[in-house]
């Protein structure tokens, strides 16, 4: 309960309440009770719903058994790993800049339904870029990060085009205008795709697995990780 610093309780009745994603309601002390207040209006005989936290499925599933339809849970999240290549011919100097910003030269961020954050793309820009002189870069990362028009060009590889810095939203610039930004969704959508040919089998046959048809997806595949054969078989 956050009147009560997060302390932890039992509240009677309240797990009888389901969770809706995107629901904003949540339960709290007061006073001397414990309230249920609600996102909206509700009729009688309409079922109330509660917020069980911006939780993607895979931790509800673990923690309360069961998961959304999917698609249905905008906090559903992939967590996407960016960082400077280190066949990069600046990428020590890129990864020191980064460290004086208050970033590493490997970050993590959440790909959401509901979208991602804005620090995402100008980060990759940044990892992306490629200037004349390695003196640019803090220039680069001063401009990609707080919107600073120090330096307001960035230099792309020659088959991903050079155009001037644009400045989008109230701070920071994705580097490379147009170009840039196209460069920097394009290896997003490059990276997304590698994670997804990553899993054994289509969405089509893991719902189908799950509902036990398995002999309809003969080249589907129900186990993850490593197992014996003999269990494999099972």
């Amino acid at each position: 309960l956050d009147a009560m610093g997060g302390e932890l309780a039992l509240v009677p009745w309240a797990d009888m309440l389901n969770h809706k994603p995107g629901c904003a309601a949540f339960i709290d002390l007061n006073g001397s009770a414990v309230n249920l207040t609600t996102d909206r209006a509700y009729v009688k005989g309409e079922q109330v719903w509660a917020s069980y936290g911006q939780r993607p499925s895979s931790e509800l599933l673990i923690s309360y058994g069961f998961a959304p339809a999917v698609g249905d849970n905008p906090d559903d999240e992939y967590a996407l790993t960016l960082g400077v290549d280190g066949n990069d011919q600046f990428a020590e100097v890129k990864a020191q800049v980064l460290r004086d910003m208050g970033l590493n030269p490997v970050e993590t961020f959440p790909l959401k339904l509901s979208g991602y954050p804005r620090q995402l793309l100008q980060y990759a820009s940044f990892v992306l870029c490629s200037p004349e002189k390695a003196s640019d870069l803090p220039g680069l990362a001063k401009t990609a990060f707080t919107g600073s028009n120090g330096i307001g060009q960035s230099i792309f590889d020659a088959a991903r085009g050079v155009m001037n810095g644009q400045a989008r939203g109230k701070q920071g610039v994705i580097l490379g205008g147009i170009a840039g930004e196209i460069a920097v969704r394009e290896m997003l959508a490059d990276m997304c795709a590698d994670a997804l040919s990553a899993y054994p089998n289509t969405l089509e046959k893991d719902k189908g697995v799950a509902q036990g048809r398995m002999p309809d997806f003969p080249g589907a595949d129900a186990w993850t990780g490593v197992a014996p054969e003999a269990i494999r078989a099972t």
